[in-house]
């Protein structure tokens, strides 16, 4: 997230939490552990920050998945989604992305690509997860 000026401390918690639930679906994705379980570990965490309500977006219009595969299209299987119960395996590459919706106010999230390995799984990408201040 690039920020110019000063983020509102709301804002800020929000998007700290998501970095946060971000590394923490990382170390728990690996080859054998059932989508569901990612979902539900973000979930878990977001509740645990106070922040249960607004994740994954408004009450009335939550979104059922965290994550998805990256190919051919934007969204693309396998979906880590609530209640899917397929296994993650070495080589499958995910776009993870923790999200928090405060209506009428802002949004605040983190989307980073991750690739599972044999023993665990690795960002992609060399650009940090963080908040830059401008």
């Amino acid at each position: 997230m690039f920020v110019i000026g000063k983020l509102p401390n709301r804002a800020e918690e929000a998007s700290k939490a998501s970095i946060e639930i971000l590394y923490a679906l990382l170390d728990r994705m690996k080859p054998g552990v059932p989508m569901d379980e990612i979902f539900e570990t973000a979930i878990t965490i977001a509740k645990k920050l106070s922040l249960g309500d607004q994740f994954l977006g408004l009450p009335s219009l939550k979104s059922k998945f965290i994550g998805h595969g990256v190919g051919l299209e934007l969204v693309e299987n396998p979906i880590l989604s609530k209640g899917k119960k397929t296994l993650l395996k070495s080589g499958m590459v995910l776009a993870v992305e923790p999200k928090f919706i405060f209506e009428n106010q802002f949004a605040a999230g983190i989307e980073s690509v991750i690739h599972v390995t044999e023993n665990g799984s690795d960002f992609l990408s060399y650009t940090e997860n963080k908040i830059f201040f401008c």
